[in-house]
């Protein structure tokens, strides 16, 4: 991976891939220039309460934060085109999504089962949204939430 900054220590990346998450911080930001997340990387972490994922990742892997019990935000940078299946599944603290304009895809019970969701906020118009590729089982369980778009169409 090709950079001009340094990845933190608690990242283990190779050739653009986060391997690995060693820290135990509660708010995490993935750097920049990671383009893709292994396996379960973050999936039932006991920490975590806040997730920042760059638009360097425009495919964010299923079950890549299932079972993360204590989030409560997850935030999505310009970039970000896909969530994949079950994605957040069963995070029962999840408030507050953001989602970038640059999103054209939701999978299968991505957010499923997170019965604490208040808000998602979308940078695009309404019209945008709808124009999203979402399964319809994509919020599934999910607690009664509103949407909140950026822009009003036209």
């Amino acid at each position: 991976m090709q950079s001009n900054y340094k990845i933190p220590s608690e990242f283990e990346v190779e050739d653009g891939m986060l391997m690995r998450y060693y820290g135990y911080d509660e708010v995490v930001e993935i750097p920049e220039g990671i383009t893709d997340i292994f396996f379960e990387v973050f999936s039932r972490s006991t920490c975590l309460t806040k997730i920042i994922i760059p638009g360097s990742i425009t495919d964010v892997t299923p079950l890549e934060f299932e079972g993360c019990n204590l989030l409560t935000e997850a935030v999505f940078k310009e970039g970000v085109v896909h969530v994949g299946i079950c994605s957040f599944l069963d995070c029962p603290s999840l408030e507050v999504i953001n989602l970038p304009k640059s999103l054209k895809s939701i999978g299968q019970k991505a957010f499923a089962n997170c019965t604490a969701l208040k808000e998602v906020r979308y940078k695009g118009s309404r019209e945008d949204w709808e124009k999203v590729d979402k399964h319809p089982e994509w919020d599934i369980g999910a607690g009664k939430y509103i949407l909140l778009c950026d822009y009003i169409s036209n």
